[in-house]
């Protein structure tokens, strides 16, 4: 019989009411839902609090760590913040968030390069047509002195 590998997560469980956010801390089986099912509750955060916005089990939270328990990119800047765990799980951390934050930096830049080269493209198309409505005007400038020329030298002659 297959035996199913759980993975735990630490994350946000969202409490509180409608614009006034409170989130539980908790490590939790990663397919439950965010206010599902959790394994502990490990302590709570809030963020409308100026002071004494994390309360949580520091002796829990490393237990966690060490036994290979993910936590999310917003339980992670906690971590790092509050230097729980050891340097190795922070450095980790740390290398994973900064990777997302270099992600959507290249995404930007991609995104970035497209527009300047729209943009640049739409600039040599209007260049190219304002020399080409000039052209046109130099031929037929060119054109009317060629047609008044002829006419000149016959009236002379």
């Amino acid at each position: 019989m297959k035996e199913k590998i759980m993975t735990v997560k630490l994350r946000f469980a969202r409490a509180g009411r409608k614009k006034q956010p409170f989130y539980h801390i908790v490590a939790a089986d990663e397919r439950m839902p965010r206010n599902g099912r959790h394994l502990e509750r490990l302590g709570y955060y809030n963020p409308m609090l100026k002071e004494n916005r994390l309360t949580w089990n520091t002796e829990r939270v490393n237990h966690w760590l060490e036994t290979g328990a993910q936590p999310t990119t917003a339980v992670a800047k906690l971590v790092i913040a509050e230097k729980v765990g050891s340097d190795k799980i922070r450095n980790r951390l740390q290398a994973k968030i900064q990777e997302r934050i270099d992600a959507v930096q290249a995404r930007l830049a991609k995104a970035q390069a497209i527009k300047d080269a729209e943009a640049k493209a739409e600039a040599d198309a209007a260049a190219a047509e304002k020399a080409e409505a000039e052209a046109a005007e130099k031929a037929a400038a060119a054109e009317a002195a060629a047609a008044e020329k002829p006419a000149e030298e016959t009236a002379t002659a």
